[in-house]
C-alpha cells in the first residue's frame, strides 16, 4: 500500500474515532455544583421568586436551548401554572437543562441527559401549553437548574364530557440528519482560481458534535497551474451557538495529480434554525499532505456558503 494511502486510511480513523465519543447522551451524577440558584429550594413559593430573579438569564436559556419561541408562553403561563412535587428516578431522562458554571457568568445548556446518580432527586414538576402542544418542565430543589422533561400534544376536548388527564409526556427526538450542499471559491497561489461544488449529508450525534460526508469537484476557472479534480471528503464539526470548525480529511484526483488533503474550516450559521432549514458561510484550508514543502503549488484555501436542508 502507497504512503500516499495510508496517511488517508489513518486521517479518516482518527475522524471516525473521534466522532464516535459523541455517540453517548450526557450522563448526570451529582447535582448542585453548577447551580442556576445557588439557594436551594424548600417552597413553591421560592420557585416563582427565583423564576422572577433569573427571568433574563432563563430567557438567554431557552435560546441557547433551541426554543426561543417557547420562552413567551412560558413566562405568561408558569405564574398560575399548577407545580406538584415529584421525584426524578434513576435512568430518567431530560430533553436539555440549564445551568450555570460553578453558580457565575452566563448560562449554559447541556442537551439530552440521563439521570444517573444511586438516587432519585426531588424537583417541582409544572407543563406549558403552547400550539396545542403541553411541555412538561421540571426543575431541581437543589439547584434550580430548570430543564425540559419532553413534549406531547394537547388531548383533545369534547365538551359533552370532561376532558381526559394528559397523558405522559412524549420526548421527541431531536433530528439528526441533514442533506448539505457547498458552494466556495477556492484559490492557489501558484496561481490558479476554482469554483468548488459538493453536495453530501451531515450527522449530528448532539448540537455539539455532526460529521459530514461530501463528494464534489473544483473546477479551475483562472490559472496556469493546476487542473480541475473531484473531491471526496469527510471533516468532523464541532459546534457553538451559531459557530463551528471543522477538522477533516479529503482526496483529490483527476488527470494529472491526486492529492491527499488534511482539511480545516472555520465558519458560522447566518440564518435558519439549527434543526430545520439553514445558510452557514465559512472558510476552508486544504494542505495537500505529501506536498507542504510547496504549499502555493498544491494547497488550496477558499470562502464558501454551506446549505443545509
Amino acid at each position: 500500500m502507497s504512503k500516499r494511502k495510508l496517511i488517508m486510511i489513518s486521517v479518516v480513523c482518527v475522524v471516525f474515532g473521534l466522532s464516535q465519543v459523541a455517540l453517548a447522551a450526557t450522563t448526570l451524577k451529582r447535582l448542585g455544583r453548577n447551580p442556576l440558584n445557588p439557594t436551594a429550594l424548600t417552597s413553591i413559593e421560592d420557585l416563582r421568586a427565583a423564576v422572577q430573579k433569573y427571568q433574563s438569564d432563563l430567557k438567554d436559556g431557552f435560546a441557547k436551548a433551541g426554543d426561543a419561541d417557547l420562552y413567551e408562553a412560558f413566562a405568561q403561563q408558569f405564574p398560575s401554572a399548577k407545580v406538584e412535587e415529584v421525584k426524578i428516578q434513576p435512568g430518567e431522562t431530560l430533553q436539555w437543562m440549564l445551568y450555570k458554571r460553578k453558580g457565575k457568568g452566563k448560562v449554559r445548556v447541556v442537551h439530552d441527559v440521563t439521570w444517573a446518580g444511586a438516587q432519585p432527586f426531588d424537583a417541582y414538576r409544572f407543563v406549558i401549553k403552547k400550539d396545542n402542544v403541553l411541555y412538561e418542565f421540571i426543575v431541581p430543589l437543589v439547584c434550580t437548574n430548570l430543564a425540559l422533561k419532553g413534549s406531547a400534544p394537547a388531548p383533545s376536548v369534547k365538551k359533552t364530557s370532561p376532558p381526559p388527564p394528559p397523558p405522559p409526556p412524549k420526548v421527541v427526538p431531536p433530528r439528526h440528519w441533514f442533506p448539505v450542499i457547498d458552494l466556495a471559491y477556492f484559490r492557489q497561489f501558484d496561481p490558479a482560481n476554482y469554483i468548488g461544488l459538493r453536495g453530501g449529508v451531515e450527522y449530528k450525534f448532539n448540537p455539539t458534535i455532526s460529521v459530514m460526508a461530501l463528494f464534489g469537484g473544483l473546477a479551475k476557472v483562472q490559472g496556469d497551474d493546476g487542473e480541475s479534480q473531484a473531491v471526496v471528503d469527510a471533516i468532523l464539526n464541532f459546534n457553538v451557538d451559531r459557530f463551528f470548525v471543522g477538522i477533516g480529511a479529503g482526496y483529490r484526483f483527476g488527470s494529472d495529480n491526486n492529492n491527499v488533503d488534511l482539511i480545516a474550516d472555520l465558519g458560522a450559521r447566518v440564518y435558519g434554525d439549527p434543526q430545520a432549514f439553514n445558510v452557514s458561510v465559512f472558510v476552508e484550508a486544504r494542505i495537500a499532505v505529501d506536498q507542504t514543502d510547496d504549499i502555493s503549488a498544491f494547497s488550496r484555501f477558499g470562502l464558501g456558503v454551506r446549505i443545509k436542508f
